[in-house]
């Protein structure tokens, strides 16, 4: 037997049942505020990961990575790119295409200081209005299917600058800093009697990453 410490023998009947009782009440206890505790968590968890939702690059493609993952496809694809530079440090990088077994025709990808914060997608909107408005309809699908309904921005016709009849439609999704535009648009001269020339665009950005990067490169050029 140990040092220092007593020998102690079983309760008696009478005292052992309130024991074992107390002992049942806490058990009870524990297991409902556990159930409690496990119900919160999972709400929590929950908001948190609607909150935390961001609407991820295309194509497997990473925010922020650099091009290299771009010219490597262009390479292994030998696919024709055009380089195109813009203000504030922005650099587009497009592929004509075609891309075999893809519906989309053209991809524009959009560098900030090297780092990926746009890209778009192009589709050639079908001749007949019917068969757009199911590509515009059947992409808009795919969008709702992982962020819910998009906020319908524009809808309508206009004569354009150069005296085309533009006719456009754009919804938007946002989350986090990100976002998706969705745009369908026709091309139409007033005395032209055949079908408008159309085009529909995804166009994925990461406006808070764009943002931040525009804020670092103002920083760096007042020191």
């Amino acid at each position: 037997m140990p040092l220092n410490c007593k020998s102690v023998g079983p309760p008696s009947q009478t005292m052992a049942r309130p024991m074992f009782e107390n002992v049942r009440i806490l058990e009870r206890g524990r297991d409902e505020a556990l159930c409690v505790v496990g119900l919160l968590a999972l709400c929590f968890s929950a908001i948190a990961s609607a909150t935390a939702q961001v609407i991820p690059a295309p194509f497997g493609l990473k925010w922020g990575e650099a091009s290299a993952p771009i010219l490597s496809f262009a390479e292994r694809t030998a696919s024709k790119i055009e380089t195109r530079s813009g203000s504030s440090g922005h650099e587009t990088i497009e592929m004509p295409g075609p891309f075999s077994n893809q519906r989309y025709q053209r991809l524009e990808f959009t560098f900030q200081a090297d780092r990926l914060v746009q890209v778009a997608v192009y589709y050639q909107a079908p001749e007949a209005s019917d068969e757009a408005r199911e590509l515009l309809a059947a992409l808009r699908g795919e969008i709702e299917q992982s962020f819910g309904p998009g906020e319908l921005l524009e809808t309508g016709s206009e004569k354009n600058v150069d005296g085309y009849l533009e006719t456009r439609r754009v919804f938007r999704w946002e989350r986090n800093g990100c976002a998706i535009w969705l745009i369908s648009m026709q091309v139409k001269t007033v005395d032209d009697l055949g079908p408008p020339r159309g085009e529909i665009s995804v166009v994925y950005a990461n406006l808070g990453l764009g943002r931040q990067l525009e804020i670092d490169s103002q920083a760096r050029s007042e020191q």
